[in-house]
């Protein structure tokens, strides 16, 4: 007699105690009706997760749409790109004309002030470093160090038009590039098991991001052009001998003591150290995350969006520590990111996720702290396609054949995105420097 399990179930389950002689027949019919419904709701599922992607990639792109105003109003008010990052910050005083950035990965702080026929160079400077006092201070810079007296404080030319656009490219290539990687994340996490349709899915959703870039690319030379043209009055030299190009703003610029960073990165050892203990986690791994994520900056925001000390996606890497340790199957809210316990605390146990759930069984250590690294970026499904398989657990038997050496310039050759090579290598690089002090009480 031919019954199936389920559909036997159901049978049974509406109070039959046997099989009728044309038990196969209707047994059959359910069978079929059985089919048909679940079809219909796998068919419902999946449009319900394609429009969820398609949701996730939208507010990707509605944040590279809001970086491009910010970046063209600065170009047209200071004839430069400078717009807050992960890596700067950047305030605007209406009161003073003036514009202070501060370029933590340069280790620069640069304000400019709009200028007048006859105005004084550093008129208004002073005012602008005496207003952003307090912040300084959390940045590491002196409170004694007068900006003004020019000793600390120079005069520099703007860049030039060929800078300016060249890097404005390169920051979207890289955003390109990083938003790539959190749709690959956000797909990995996919319940649907149709790896076909999966791949169809993201590489619609990847066409759009990638249709964004060309077209942004293509207006680059127009906008700096218009934006930075030399006005027709004549250049005239400043009260300290230094004359520029364009005559509508001055700039002024310091290089901020080589400690400041390590004064920084002191502020938040005790996060660290507990959730390093906790997963057993190297403090020079997570420190070396934080340093190059957000320079120890716990307001820092990019516009993959991430947000805090570590650089945290709400939707996917926060999504994902929320469901696997806090048993809350939900994103993460941007507010809770910016309270720098929470963000440690959420960007070493993902850094736990990778490296015991996702990425296990690589028998190296310093391999799996490679593979972590570039997953932390872009996810585990790219660590495995820069071993030349869609399959981590295949990813994962290939690695342990190689030395740790071997992997890693297979990672830095082969990792799908520019931005996640270039992120390997500097976090690599700054996990040495972290290694090298003798006691992390010192930070």
């Amino acid at each position: 007699m031919k019954v199936t399990s389920l559909t036997l179930a159901v049978f049974l389950a509406f109070g039959a105690t046997s099989l009728p002689a044309n038990a196969n027949s209707l047994l059959d019919e359910l069978d079929a009706e059985l089919s048909v419904s679940n079809d219909s709701l796998q068919a419902e599922f999946e449009l319900w997760y394609a429009n969820r992607l398609t949701e996730f990639n939208e507010w990707q792109l509605a944040y590279l749409k809001k970086w491009d105003k910010e970046a063209d109003a600065s170009l047209q008010q200071w004839g430069d790109s400078e717009v807050e990052s992960s890596s700067k910050i950047v305030l605007n005083d209406e009161k003073t004309q003036t514009r202070t950035v501060i370029d933590l990965e340069a280790g620069v702080v640069t304000i400019t002030q709009k200028v007048t026929d006859g105005q004084d160079a550093l008129a208004n400077v002073t005012d602008a470093v005496e207003s952003n006092r307090a912040l300084f201070r959390e940045l590491g810079i002196d409170e004694s160090t007068n900006l003004a007296e020019g000793k600390t404080l120079a005069p520099v030319a703007p860049p030039a038009p060929v800078e300016i656009e060249t890097s404005i490219k390169q920051e979207i290539r890289e955003q390109t590039d990083r938003q790539m990687s959190q749709l690959d994340k956000f797909v990995e996490a996919s319940p649907i098991e149709n790896a076909a349709l999966k791949e169809k899915l993201l590489e619609a959703e990847k066409a759009k991001i990638r249709a964004l870039e060309k077209a942004r690319l293509a207006e680059v030379e127009a906008k700096v052009a218009k934006a930075t043209q030399v006005q027709p009055t004549e250049a005239k030299p400043f009260t300290n001998g230094v004359s520029f190009s364009r005559t509508s703003s001055s700039a002024y610029q310091m290089v901020l003591p080589k400690d400041a960073i390590v004064q920084r990165a002191q502020t938040y050892m005790t996060y660290v150290n507990r959730e390093s203990q906790k997963h057993n986690i190297d403090v020079s791994l997570i420190l070396a995350i934080m340093h190059t994520e957000s320079h120890f900056n716990p307001k820092a925001k990019s516009h993959v969006p991430a947000y805090g000390l570590m650089q945290i996606v709400p939707t996917t890497a926060g999504h994902d520590v929320n469901n696997l340790v806090r048993g809350l199957n939900k994103p993460m809210k941007a507010k809770d990111l910016f309270i720098p316990g929470i963000n440690v605390e959420t960007g070493v146990a993902y850094i736990d996720i990778l490296r015991d759930r996702y990425l296990r069984g690589i028998k190296n250590p310093t391999s799996a702290t490679y593979a972590v690294i570039a997953a932390y970026n872009t996810g585990h499904g790219n660590v495995a396609k820069a071993m030349g398989t869609r399959s981590v657990k295949e990813a994962i038997a290939k690695i342990n054949e190689l030395t740790p050496d071997e992997f890693y310039q297979r990672l830095v050759t082969s990792l799908p995105y520019e931005e996640t090579r270039n992120y390997l290598k500097k976090v690599t690089t700054k996990i040495k420097q972290y290694d090298s002090y003798q006691t992390y009480s010192s930070i």
